[in-house]
Formats: C-alpha cells, structure tokens, sequence
C-alpha cells in the first residue's frame, strides 16, 4: 500500500493510499492517523471539549473495506461508518507502542483519509452556546500546537457549522434571537453556521430540527 501526505501539517488533511498487489496491508497507526499522538499530548483540560475525527473517502467497494488494530492477543476491530467515519480511534498506546493498522480492501481500491475537528457535544436541537465557544478555542490551538513550526500552514478555525439543520438561531442573553447565517463550510456544503465572535452575548443555540453533525471550521467566506 502507498501512502501519500497530500498537504503537510494543514487541517483537514487528505491522504491518499491505493492497494496495488495486495488486499491487506500493515501501516503503522500513526501514519494512517497523523496528529493523533499531538492530541493525546495535550492536556486533558485542554482537549476536553472538541476530539478529532478521521473520515475514508473510499473509491471501490466501500462495504469490503476493513480496518483494525494489531495486538499480540488479538486485533481489535476499527468500524467504518457509512461516512466514512472511523471509530474507535487508536488509543494513546496504541501509538505508543507503535501498533500497525491492518488494512484489507479489494485490489485496487482508492482510500483518502480526511481529519475534521468537532465538538465534544451530541447533536441536539439546543445547544450550549459557551460550550461551542470554548470548543472552537481549543481546537484553534490545539491545531496550531499540533502543527508546531509549520502552524502558519493551519486553517484559522472560529466556527462551527451543523450539518442536516436548514436553519437555526442563537438566542442572546437579552432573550432576543438573531438568524444564523448559512454559509460555506470547508466541504463546500451550504449550511447553518455559528461564529461566536459574531455574537459574543449568544447562550444558546436552537434548531427546529437537530443537526446531524457539527464539525469546527475556519471562518466561512
């Protein structure tokens, strides 16, 4: 399997891997995983309101695709969601302790590895505004940190955008409401987003229907 970094340091960053002769390959966690051992450095109070998250673009048959982690007493399997989505991640010592990912695909598959940011909340039709706030902090430095001399590479995160949820409000500490705007995130979807440097006085965030996502981006455009 070939492994290619794409664009170095900058978030989300875009992998690329293609399975040539083989069906499985063995790559080191933290290759298909990069900046994961960064968060994991940080302390806890540090990354505690935002995770990251690591997504397969896969050209092929998606369905064929199988991840796990090697262990001398037995893999441990990695779940590929319909997204794309990897979960569980490697744990801190898995990386540690230099554990590979077996990866199987049908010959010929195309895999890209996406990174995105998000909150450590569960979707809901009301939000925490604050809680969004700090999330957005400490990824913003959390990715410069992760980045180290090439931080200037990274995007300048102040956002976040809810995807499945047409519309949405942020309801001020005077209880007067103000639209969110629908903007362009970072995967080129129109969606609802909150900046809250647009409304530092903003406590909640209300939806008439849940956003199906939420995911931390730069400023949209």
């Amino acid at each position: 399997m070939f492994l290619r970094n794409a664009a170095a340091a900058a978030l989300p960053l875009l992998l690329a891997a293609s399975v040539a002769s083989a069906e499985t390959a063995a790559l080191p966690a933290e290759k298909l995983f990069p900046f994961l051992q960064a968060y994991y450095n940080m302390p806890s109070a540090q990354r505690d309101h935002f995770q990251m998250a690591y997504f397969m673009a896969i050209k092929g048959d998606a369905k064929s695709v199988t991840a796990a982690v090697k262990h001398a007493e037995g893999d441990v399997a990695l779940a590929i969601a319909s997204n794309g989505r990897i979960t569980p991640l490697p744990s801190a010592d898995d990386l540690k302790n230099k554990r590979q990912i077996a990866l199987t695909a049908p010959k010929g598959t195309s895999i890209g590895i996406t990174i995105k940011l998000v909150p450590n909340i569960v979707p809901a039709a009301t939000l925490d505004a604050a809680y969004l706030a700090v999330a957005i902090a400490q990824a913003h430095d959390g990715a410069k940190k992760a980045a180290g001399l090439l931080s200037l590479a990274v995007p300048d995160y102040k956002t976040v955008c809810f995807d499945g949820a047409p519309s949405g409000t942020a309801v001020l500490k005077s209880g007067k409401s103000v639209a969110l705007k629908v903007q362009t995130s970072t995967d080129a979807k129109a969606s609802v987003c909150f900046t809250p440097s647009d409304t530092p006085d903003a406590v909640q965030i209300k939806f008439e229907r849940a956003p199906s996502a939420i995911y931390i981006v730069p400023r949209p455009k």
